[in-house]
């Protein structure tokens, strides 16, 4: 007998298989227990034993190159498997339990059985091995291949980018600005395209930042008109550059501020020439969508500062489209003191931003929250909420904003400035609750919603019917269309952001009540923690509720304990004895009356 094997097979734990295979391999060897016969010492093979499952397979545990247990079997798997858990288990209480282990040479008989398949199984082991090998090396030498790639790239580059940085301080130092202005252009042009700065290191951006501080001086200094080198820093930037060189340098150009520096007929000039290029549509390659943002709000200060705010509107409202500043457009109407025109301006920019033929990605959504922000400014706060709500209804069941537990939150603080915060709640969280909008969500005096595309009855009693909405309806098409549809998750998403938001409010009882009713995630989409097995919004709940809601303590608890267990065991059927006991728990109801 074979000492040091039977001290490592005396030395055996559950952690320590955990460690020496796949830890679902130990969970199911628990069952294979009574499945294993013919266990035997074979002199110069170690423990032999055949294994009944899907077929018979013969199983060989002996001390690896590593000092350490290692097994082969002639099951699939072929190495560390269950089965050889399963002797190894069943060798171990005999040890430990002072029985003993019966002893043969390789003439016995379970060997001269074993010995072919065994011998099988270490060749296919041996060919995996061999292969796993050679696709790691062939790993290894792409990465390495890719290493030395951008290892070149990168000394060309600041090769490239060296000399760049030398002609420059050249120029400035002979006074020459203008060649100066030539060679940043020259350097902006090896910045085009797919270049990406990430993989040449700090090193590279330095030598960039310092060509651009050259270029500062020498737009202070050089014979270019203001409204040259205004166009000169805008230029400097297209859709590709702005990660790169030219990012300092307008950071720094527009530190001062330009507006109050340059003359109305300097920035007056600017917009013309953007104009004509416009006209020209050379947007696309001779300007990026940051520096005309810039440059147009530096025109449009400038004529504010000029009281000249019609020009202003004219010009913003030409380029609305290509910098997404519709809503300044609105701000432009309201500071002239034209509030009607910014909400009928604001409705009309929706309407184009989703019509099929703009390329806009927005719905609109931010339009509405801007025309609400006019009626608020109007002092009328009620209608103000009243657009919040219904624009929250439209996107809380979208991709993007299925969470947007701030969005209910700023709806309700502008109902509280209209003395309805906790009626505008309650409308809300019953459109959630039963999927369909408050009445006043219409359109042509015609209800967005009607009771027939209702997709499914409410999964709750009690709240079938809508309460009358505290607000007076808006009148406008918001859009909702039907996010809270039950075959996805968003509705359920919905329901988190009011639970979430009843606890802010003090609301306990409601938000205790709502969460022991909602029922699991549709899909089982979680992104729990590795420690407790909670996702971030359980352990909000946790927190605030479980301490005075003993069903709510009773769910989570038994919700983390379900989850550590197929944590524990992944891949494994749950037995019965755990779901009997936790499926109730984790869906425990009660009866309630709401307040």
């Amino acid at each position: 007998m074979d000492d040091r094997l039977i001290a490592l097979l005396a030395d055996v734990a559950d952690e320590r298989l955990f460690a020496w295979t796949d830890p679902k391999m130990v969970g199911r060897a628990y069952g294979y227990l009574d499945k294993v016969e013919g266990i035997a010492f074979v002199e110069g093979q170690g423990i032999v034993a055949l294994a009944h499952g899907t077929d018979d397979y013969y199983t060989r545990i002996f001390i690896g190159n590593d000092g350490d247990l290692e097994s082969v079997c002639s099951c699939p798997v072929g190495r560390r498997c269950k089965h050889a858990v399963a002797v190894i288990l069943n060798v171990s209480k005999t040890i430990k339990c002072g029985g003993r282990i019966a002893e043969n040479t390789v003439d016995c008989e379970i060997w001269k059985a074993a010995e072919s398949s065994l011998a099988a199984a270490k060749a296919k082991i041996e060919e995996r091995d061999r292969k796993i090998l050679e696709q790691r090396q062939a790993k290894e030498r792409e990465e390495e291949e890719f290493r030395q790639r951008i290892e070149k790239r990168r000394k060309e580059s600041l090769a490239t980018f060296g000399a760049f940085l030398e002609r420059a301080r050249d120029c400035q130092a002979r006074g020459d600005y203008d060649g100066v202005l030539k060679v940043l252009d020259e350097a902006c042009k090896n910045t085009d395209d797919d270049f990406d700065i990430e993989p040449y290191g700090g090193e590279l951006y330095g030598m960039i930042e310092e060509i651009s501080k050259v270029a500062i001086e020498a737009l202070r200094c050089c014979k270019m008109s203001d409204s040259e080198k205004i166009l000169f820093v805008h230029d400097a930037e297209t859709p590709y550059r702005y990660y790169v060189s030219p990012q300092f340098l307008y950071d720094e150009y527009w530190k001062e501020d330009n507006a109050t520096k340059f003359s109305v007929d300097v920035w007056h000039e600017v917009g013309d020439a953007l104009k004509a290029r416009l006209d020209d549509d050379a947007f696309v390659e001779g300007c990026g969508y940051h520096a005309l943002c810039h440059t147009v709000y530096g025109v449009c200060k400038a004529y504010w500062l000029a009281g000249r705010g019609e020009e202003a509107f004219a010009l913003r409202r030409r380029f609305a489209a290509k910098t997404d500043s519709w809503s300044r457009c609105a701000d432009d109407l309201c500071r002239l003191g034209r509030r009607d025109d910014a909400k009928t301006f604001l409705l009309g920019a929706r309407e184009f931003v989703r019509s099929p033929d703009s390329e806009e990605w927005d719905n609109g959504s931010s339009l509405i929250d801007k025309l609400a922000e006019v009626y608020a400014g109007e002092g009328n706060f009620a209608y103000a909420a009243a657009l919040l709500a219904e624009n929250w209804l439209a996107l809380v069941g979208g991709i993007d904003h299925c969470s947007d537990q701030h969005g209910l939150e700023r709806v309700l603080d502008m109902a509280e400035k209209a003395g309805c915060r906790r009626k505008v709640f309650v409308a809300l969280a019953h459109a959630v609750d039963t999927r369909i909008p408050p009445l006043g969500v219409t359109f042509k005096d015609e209800p967005i919603w009607f009771p027939h595309e209702k997709p499914f009855p409410p999964p709750f009693t009690g709240r079938e019917q809508p309460p009358p909405w505290p607000l007076p309806p808006s009148g406008l098409d918001i859009g909702v269309s039907n996010p809270l549809f039950q075959l996805n998750a968003h509705w359920w998403e919905a329901e988190v952001v009011v639970i979430c938001v009843a606890i802010k409010e003090g609301l306990l009882d409601e938000a205790a009540h709502r969460y022991i009713e909602l029922p699991p995630k549709p899909g089982h989409l979680f992104h729990v923690s590795e420690g407790d097995h909670l996702t971030a919004f359980e352990r909000e709940v946790q927190k605030a509720l479980a301490g005075k809601y003993p069903e709510v303590a009773v769910r989570i608890a038994a919700t983390q304990e379900y989850r550590a267990w197929t944590s524990h065991h992944r891949g494994e059927k749950v037995p019965k004895e755990i779901k009997d006991r936790l499926f109730p728990l984790m869906n425990v109801r009660v009866e309630w009356q709401r307040g």
